[in-house]
This record gives C-alpha cells, structure tokens and sequence, in this order.
C-alpha cells in the first residue's frame, strides 16, 4: 500500500507541476542596468530554444563547458565553489570507512537494496520524471512543461555522459563490488 501511495504522491507532484502558470507569474521583473554590469557572475537570461529536434544539438552543445571546466580553473576562475565542492567531497571520503559500517550493520538499512529506492527505481524516477513533464506538456499544450520536461531530459543526459566517462577513466568500484567489512576507500 505504501508503495502505490508515494507512486500516486510522485505522479500528483509531476502533474501539478507540469500545470500552465498563473497570470501572476507571467509577470517579467526588470533589472537595473548598473546593477547587472557590476554583477561578477554574467547569467544568461534568455532560454534557449528546445525542442526534439534539437535536444541532442543541446547536449553536445552543452558538453564543451562541461569538459572545459578545469581550464577555467586554472584560470583563477570559479575556485569558491570548487573548494567547497572540493573539501566537502573530500570529508566524506575520508569519513566513510567510519560512517558505512554504521549502515551497513543497521536491520533498517539491511532492506535498501530491495526496498522501494533501489537502483533500477531510482534510476525509473529520475529518467520518467522529464518524460512525464514533456507528455503532460503536451496533453496540456503547455509549452513551458514540454520545454521544462526537455530541460530535464538534456540535464540527465549531460549528467549520465560525465558520470559514465569519468568512472570508466577512474575505473572506479562499486560499493556493491566489495565484500562485508571490507575496505571502502577504493570506491
């Protein structure tokens, strides 16, 4: 029962989401011009065009800047937010020989691996998730959900090609790889 309720909660939140917006928020707000040219951070406030025929134009177009990331390090650019990443990423690693077995050990974890998050549901939820925004878009000829649902299928893309690459160039283990008690700091 518990597992048909978060499903009917998840589909309620995409539906509700994927909904057309308000006259409220159609309302554009205006930014002051010496304000926007004293900014350090330039954003681009125009959104791109998406479309089927465009998404896998996107997703390239996405990867250069993706790649191209440790040369703007190392041009002085971004380095507070990569330290904090950085450090952050860092103290878990470091913590995790400590705070696994804590988990591991525990009868209320002992059921994740066949529990409702499990891998292959998880992995259903994020992917359906942009799906389900793009159909209900255009159930609703909402084109704001149709283009919100392509949003989240370029972003889980882009996402899934840095992840495959990088653990494939890291030859990284999965924690499933290794055995009760054992070693987790060449995951």
């Amino acid at each position: 029962m518990n597992h048909i309720a978060c499903i009917a909660f998840a589909f309620f939140i995409n539906t509700a989401a994927a909904a057309p917006p308000t006259q409220n928020a159609d309302q554009t707000t205006s930014v002051d011009a010496s304000t926007a040219s004293s900014s350090t951070v330039e954003a681009d406030t125009t959104e791109r065009a998406t479309s089927l025929k465009l998404l896998v134009p996107n997703i390239l177009r996405d990867q250069k800047p993706i790649w191209t990331f440790p040369l703007k390090l190392a041009q002085g650019k971004h380095w507070k937010p990569f330290l904090g990443v950085g450090i952050g990423t860092a103290a878990l690693v470091v913590l995790d020989p400590y705070t696994e077995p804590y988990f591991r050990n525990r009868s209320g974890f002992s059921t994740y691996k066949t529990g409702l998050l499990r891998g292959r549901n998880t992995t259903l939820a994020i992917t359906l998730t942009p799906a389900a925004f793009y159909l209900a878009g255009l159930a609703k000829h909402s084109k704001h959900a149709q283009s919100s649902g392509l949003h989240g299928a370029e972003a889980i893309a882009d996402t899934q090609i840095l992840s495959f690459a990088m653990k494939h160039i890291a030859g990284r283990l999965q924690p499933s790889d290794i055995p009760p008690h054992g070693d987790f700091r060449n995951t």
